[in-house]
This record gives C-alpha cells, structure tokens and sequence, in this order.
C-alpha cells in the first residue's frame, strides 16, 4: 500500500545514505577503533532510515504506519548526531550538507504523520 510520495523520498534518502556509506567503507580500516565505533554507529541509524521507510509503506494500518515513521524521525535524529560527533569530534566535514538534508527529511515524514489519519 502505498500512502505517499515514496520515490522522492527513497530517491532523497538514497542520495544522501549511498555517499556517506562509501565513505565509511573507503575508510574504516584506515581508523582507529573509536572512530569504528562511531562510523558502525552512523551505518546502522542511516540505514534504519531506509529499511523502515520500506517497512512504513506495507503496513496494513495507518497506526502502524504512523509508528514506523517515527522510527524513521528517531533514526535520522540519531544520524544527525553521528554526523556531528564526526564533524566536531574527528573532524571529518565532508557530510556538513548531509545534516541540513537529513533535518529536511525529518520535516516532510513529520508532515506526512500529521496528515495520516
């Protein structure tokens, strides 16, 4: 069932996930154990984002969907807080834009729940 829009978003979420996820693949055997901590850490919420996106849109009740959704709030919340831990901490910028963009997708599923009824 799909209850809204999903290509723009999965398209959004896409282009934003993959870059960072090679990323972190190019460079996780060059980095201490700490900053592997933290780059598992940012892998894991990115990809919740999108494995629940999936899950949201085949659920069979609207509550449940609603529920998915803000598990997709909490893990691109969490992302966001990754990505600064590697921009303040480790001094990693290259995912500046990537915070802004995922603040973004926050706001259109935060508009997709209120208007889910």
């Amino acid at each position: 069932m799909w209850r809204f829009d999903h290509w723009d978003l999965i398209k959004r979420v896409n282009n934003l996930v993959n870059p960072i996820i090679a990323y972190l693949d190019d460079n996780y055997d060059k980095i201490t154990w700490l900053r592997k901590n933290a780059f598992n850490q940012l892998f894991k919420s990115l990809t919740s984002i999108w494995a629940n996106l999936s899950e949201a849109d085949v659920t069979a009740t609207n509550p449940d969907f609603k529920r998915i959704l803000s598990i997709v709030i909490r893990e691109a919340n969490e992302s966001i807080y990754w990505l600064k831990i590697m921009r303040n901490t480790f001094k990693i910028s290259e995912f500046e834009e990537s915070e802004v963009q995922l603040e973004e997708i926050m706001k259109i599923i935060k508009t997709i729940i209120q208007k889910t009824i």
